[in-house]
């Protein structure tokens, strides 16, 4: 396996890790990641605390898209494999400078991440 496949299923299996999180931690999660107060939370209304739930949790599902994706390229060979790789690899890129704009800069983190494997794929 070359250091730009182990490069590739690393990204994947963190953003099936981020999946976990959001879908079965979501409450846990949007007080680390996004810094929402939860006890704020807990007192919103039912239907607001489920409709900041279920956008975590969406989140979470794309998430799972990009890491799956990433994993599917290792069952190609050469530009069917570098060309999704490199793809994927930019959406984590341009996600986590949203996300780092947007909710936390620990999300900066991601585009970091991203970066390095986008790097790694293209000059192997």
């Amino acid at each position: 396996m070359s250091i730009a496949e182990i490069a590739v299923v690393a990204l994947g299996i963190i953003h099936l890790g981020a999946f976990y999180k959001e879908v079965f931690d979501a409450k846990g999660l949007a007080g680390r990641v996004a810094g929402i107060d939860i006890k704020e939370v807990d007192n919103a209304s039912p239907a607001s605390v489920g409709k900041i739930l279920a956008l975590v949790q969406n989140q979470g599902v794309y998430n799972a898209f990009i890491g799956v994706g990433l994993l599917l390229t290792l069952t190609q060979v050469g530009d069917a494999a570098r060309a999704p790789q490199l793809y994927l690899s930019a959406c984590v890129v341009v996600a986590g400078l949203f996300g780092g704009r947007t909710v936390s800069p620990i999300l900066y983190l991601q585009a970091a991440i991203g970066a390095v494997v986008l790097a790694i794929v293209w000059f192997a």
